[in-house]
């Protein structure tokens, strides 16, 4: 399995892979990638193409976890995780043999994180046109909590 997260907050939309660690672990990692909220659908649709092929297996696990999200914040413009998920929506990605399932999640603050919202995932060919994708993401986004 494939593995990204996709976040939008204020006129951005901001996408990351997510790699799992030799402990079993996933966490953020490259690429990162930020879009004007204005993007087209297509956009959308190869940033987050781009984070799932991002996604790896069997990476090193971290030893220091302080600065895994750093870039994502850099990208923002803003210090903290805190300040970031306080407006933040958040879909998770998972992509398995030919299908792509985005996840809407629901934001429980900065201390509780994201929580998937299953029932609610949204299916999709992994060979659908970026513009597909990107528009399956958009509706994505009015399910989320």
């Amino acid at each position: 399995m494939k593995a990204a997260t996709v976040y939008k907050r204020g006129n951005h939309f901001y996408f990351h892979s997510s790699s799992k660690t030799t402990a079993g672990v996933w966490i953020a990692t490259q690429p990162f990638i930020k879009t004007d909220r204005d993007a087209s659908p297509a956009d959308l649709g190869n940033s987050a193409l781009a984070a799932i092929g991002g996604s790896q297996t069997s990476i090193p696990h971290p030893i220091v976890w302080s600065n895994l999200l750093a870039p994502l914040l850099v990208q923002a413009g803003i210090k903290s995780w805190g300040t970031f998920m306080r407006t933040a929506q958040c879909l998770s990605l998972e992509a398995d043999q030919d299908r792509l399932k985005i996840i809407p999640n629901r934001n429980l603050g900065a201390s509780d994180g994201f929580d998937e919202i299953l029932d609610k995932t949204i299916d999709v060919p992994l060979s659908s046109s970026p513009d597909h994708t990107g528009m399956a993401l958009i509706k994505a986004f009015t399910l989320c909590q």
